[in-house]
């Protein structure tokens, strides 16, 4: 039998139960989930997929990152709710895919984890196992493993084998409409303008996960995450090289003054809570050899040295000032400021070893 896994936090006790359903039955698993944005989110689930079919001792294969087909396929169905028009296209899509690989292994039977998915309806799924059953002429199995008290099982399982639990189905386009209801940015499709780890990025996650041994409980934590959206420093009129730390959040879109200072290596800007230092200060407080900024934008430091730093520098953890890294300053310098950012809450996975 085939078994298309969608992920693993649903895989593990969807397939407890088809062994002890189908004791005799060898099983091969299947990854194909080209619906997954971004990529290293999709790497993550294949990776804790995988892992899940270790634990059962199943043989595992995975297609490639391919999500244009699946793209093409759901165009202009991109503000469809979940459980909508979108989603059968994407089931049918995901589906035929394993129909196309249990032919090519001589497998006459397939299933789907995306049948243990509280968020999944299974009416969607009947329909598109049926399109393709006659299609391929593949028997599907389509049992309800939910009833019963299925669905608390499956999360206590998957919290007991410590495998990472996603808080979307992995669709772009659900993300953002979750993400609108909650009224903040879908992180999960950013990327950092600098290399750097940011605290609740998709890039962190899989950090994680990777480094994990196995049997090892991942906790939760919530923690004050942040996210530069767009950021620029003018200095007579001139757009300069500039680094902004973490945390930094201006109070308007756009404030413009002059320079004043420096006080103890650092400059401050007539208006609005900015403060600069110049790359040699920048240099005497972090211990750093970074020539210019613009090699501080090619290796920045660590997420946690920029906290602090920045403690260190205000004297204060919750000081949120606009803190600036530029090369060169001179008091009565025209300055602007254009600067957008994101301060909120994310979740960040963690072990107590």
């Amino acid at each position: 039998m085939l078994v298309h896994i969608c992920c693993s936090v649903d895989s593990y006790y969807y397939i407890k139960r088809l062994r002890e359903e189908f004791p005799d039955e060898p099983m091969i698993g299947f990854f194909d989930n080209p619906n997954i944005h971004p990529e290293e989110e999709w790497l993550l689930r294949l990776e804790e997929s995988k892992k899940s079919c270790d634990y059962f001792g199943l043989p595992f294969i995975a297609s490639d990152y391919e999500p244009e087909e699946w793209l093409e396929a759901t165009k202009g169905l991109e503000s469809e709710p979940e459980k909508g028009a979108r989603c059968l296209v994407c089931f049918n899509h995901r589906l035929e895919h394993a129909c196309r690989q249990a032919v090519k292994l001589g497998e006459r039977r397939i299933t789907t984890t995306l049948l243990m998915s509280p968020l999944k309806e299974l009416g969607q799924l009947g329909e598109s196992a049926a399109h393709l059953q006659e299609r391929y002429g593949i028997e599907f199995v389509l049992p309800d493993y939910r009833k019963g008290g299925g669905t608390q099982a499956q999360q206590k399982m998957a919290h007991e084998v410590g495998t990472y639990r996603q808080d979307y189905c992995g669709c772009l386009f659900a993300l953002g409409m979750q993400r609108a209801k909650q009224g903040r940015p879908s992180l999960e499709l950013m990327t950092s303008w600098v290399p750097q780890r940011q605290i609740g990025s998709i890039a962190a996650r899989l950090e994680f996960f990777r480094k994990k041994e196995d049997g090892i409980r991942p906790r939760r934590r919530r923690m004050l995450a942040w996210r530069l959206l767009r950021g620029s420093v003018s200095i007579e009129g001139e757009v300069v090289a500039s680094y902004i730390l973490s945390y930094s959040q201006l109070g308007h879109k756009r404030v413009a003054g002059i320079i004043e200072g420096p006080e103890d290596g650092v400059w401050y800007l007539s208006k609005g809570e900015v403060r600069f230092l110049e790359i040699e200060g920048w240099r005497r407080l972090t211990g750093r050899s970074d020539p210019d900024v613009t090699s501080l934008l090619r290796t920045p430091p660590s997420h946690q040295e920029e906290i602090d730093w920045r403690r260190h520098l205000l004297g204060s953890a919750f000081d949120l000032s606009v803190v600036v890294v530029v090369d060169r300053l001179e008091a009565g310098m025209r300055c602007s400021i254009e600067m957008e950012s994101w301060l909120g809450e994310e979740v960040e996975w963690f072990t107590s070893l």
